[in-house]
């Protein structure tokens, strides 16, 4: 059934308005992935703050060239869904990058970071960066190591100070 002149704006509103609130966009053909699938990819994504949706490859184009995002024609092959992610900048990546390791029909196309388009190969390298609390724990024990390090110098000391002490007291028994 083919969408009214209406329909049509109202869904290119809501993808403008969701590729407007989104940290990261991910773009997938879903060719062969049955219903429930899909659901558990949703699913998995619900629990981070991220949305799949099916698209129109139409209205997708519209709204990119709407932000001057320049995309190329075939880009977009089959049926085109897009997961926006609206919490983190790696996280809807590590969840699509996972569900497409299990799910071979589901192929990663490209996707949206700092406005800009990027490729299968770059939503990639988004994937298997560390989330953002990883990379602030790695700071953390960077800035720690110098410290720990100087207590493990100054009780070094006392510990064998007291062995000393041990020591001497053992011989004078």
């Amino acid at each position: 059934m083919a969408l009214t002149r209406k329909q049509k704006q109202e869904r290119l509103a809501l993808i403008k308005e969701r590729l407007k609130r989104n940290k990261t966009a991910i773009f997938t053909s879903f060719t062969g992935l049955n219903v429930k699938q899909q659901e558990e990819l949703r699913n998995s994504l619900r629990e981070i703050n991220a949305e799949y949706v099916v698209v129109k490859k139409t209205l997708l184009n519209l709204a990119l060239k709407d932000k001057n995002i320049d995309v190329a024609e075939n880009v977009f092959p089959g049926q085109v869904s897009a997961i926006f992610d609206y919490s983190s900048e790696t996280e809807g990546a590590k969840r699509v990058k996972d569900f497409s390791n299990k799910n071979k029909e589901l192929q990663i196309l490209g996707g949206l970071f700092n406005n800009e388009f990027i490729s299968k190969d770059k939503v990639i390298e988004l994937a298997l960066l560390p989330s953002l609390d990883q990379l602030r724990a790695q700071l953390i024990g960077i800035m720690n190591a110098p410290i720990i390090g100087f207590l493990r110098v100054l009780s070094g000391a006392q510990i064998k100070f007291l062995n000393v002490l041990n020591q001497i007291k053992q011989q004078s028994n």
